[in-house]
């Protein structure tokens, strides 16, 4: 699930900072310190992930995991369950097969390093979520681009035969394949030129989305969606040099769960004009139960999700357009050298032995490691559903 952090920090600037016509750089010394909670629950066991972060300065741009909190969740049962921190303000349940089940209700309770305590309302997870009836592509133009630009329009269809479900929301998680275009094959440790141990030829990298995709079929006389815009991955984006993949998830919500990100959109997508609503005040479902008055922002949902995935290769692509590499300019940055002269080009990246017609004996570098060595921006593990 992408954190609700992006977006919360966003809505806490818009409460900082009043808009002007006008360009101007506030001088701010001080900001609010609050915490973030973004809980999810589903009946996906992998899934279910609740993150803890505060929010941070204006001029400011990392996060601030929370960590060291004792995180729990109860059901209607008064079964417990204790999540651990697996990385830096990230919560997740140690029994691998912990997950929310349909027609269960569930409460989130956080309490922080610091004694704060934090309660959920109590939340159900209502009606399972219907099987995605497909995912695809289409290529074409984007036609939101000032600047036209080819590429695939990713689009949706599902069929929800019984409405017991009239609120969704989707996300989705982007994989490619890439390749640089020197592996290197010899590293220096401690001054002596040894061969690698792993391939740095080949990777992977995975990014999670960014946008907020709500439907809201309350009012609609049809019982599905059709050709519903996930995402358009460009040709100009480095993603389609080999494969992509694109993973969509559906997540089945009730009213309380769409108001709640159908408000959080609607603040995000708020530029700082004159004429722009005024943004909320409070929002989310959590509050602190040691100060009412402390706020705190995010939300606790329990929801059912079902999931597709398709791929892409280069291969589909017509024929004439263009496919942006990012590693085009390495070869600038690539030089033959004789091997006594090694020393003179510390701090680049060795990528094997090699010769010319001046040079008999040599080695074959490079100045930046993006070009010799993948896992520079992305992982050499190949993913489990390649």
């Amino acid at each position: 699930m992408k954190s609700l952090f992006k977006y919360l920090i966003i809505l806490i600037m818009i409460l900082i900072c009043s808009a002007c016509i006008e360009p101007y750089d506030p001088d701010i010394t001080g900001y609010e310190d609050i915490l973030i909670i973004d809980g999810l629950l589903t009946d996906d066991p992998e899934s279910s992930v609740i993150r803890l972060s505060r929010s941070f300065h204006y001029n400011e741009v990392i996060e601030l995991p929370e960590s060291g909190a004792t995180v729990l969740i109860k059901d209607d049962l008064d079964n417990v369950t204790s999540l651990y921190e697996k990385s830096p303000g990230v919560y997740r349940s140690e029994d691998p097969g912990f997950r929310g089940i349909v027609g269960r209700s569930y409460q989130l309770f956080v309490i922080t390093a610091d004694g704060q305590n934090y309660n959920s309302d109590v939340v159900k997870l209502e009606t399972k979520a219907p099987e995605i009836e497909k995912v695809y592509s289409e290529f074409g133009v984007n036609p939101g681009e000032k600047v036209m630009e080819y590429g695939f329009h990713i689009y949706l269809d599902s069929n929800y035969p019984d409405n017991s479900t009239l609120f969704y929301r989707y996300e989705f998680e982007e994989t490619w394949e890439f390749a640089v275009p020197y592996p290197s094959k010899y590293e220096m440790v401690n001054g002596t030129l040894i061969p690698r141990l792993e391939d740095v030829h080949h990777c992977w990298k995975t990014i999670p989305s960014a946008d907020i995709l709500i439907v809201n079929n309350e009012n609609t006389e049809s019982n599905s969606i059709r050709k519903f815009p996930i995402h358009f991955v460009s040709a100009n984006s480095g993603h389609l040099n080999i494969r992509y993949s694109i993973l969509v998830r559906q997540y089945a919500m009730n009213r309380e769960s769409y108001t709640f990100w159908n408000q959080l959109k609607e603040s995000n997508n708020d530029r700082g004009t004159l004429f722009d609503s005024e943004p909320m005040h409070t929002i989310g479902n959590i509050y602190n139960t040691n100060n009412p008055e402390l706020p705190v922002m995010g939300f606790f949902e329990a929801t059912s999700m079902t999931t597709q995935r398709i791929f892409l290769i280069r291969s589909e692509i017509p024929p004439g357009i263009r496919v942006y590499d990012q590693f085009s300019d390495c070869g600038w940055y690539h030089r033959i050298i004789p091997l006594n002269q090694l020393d003179n080009y510390r701090g680049w990246c060795v990528v094997d032995y090699a010769s010319t017609d001046r040079i008999m004996q040599g080695l074959s570098i490079i100045y930046t490691f993006m070009c010799c060595d993948c896992t520079q921006t992305g992982s050499n593990i190949r993913p489990d559903f390649w």
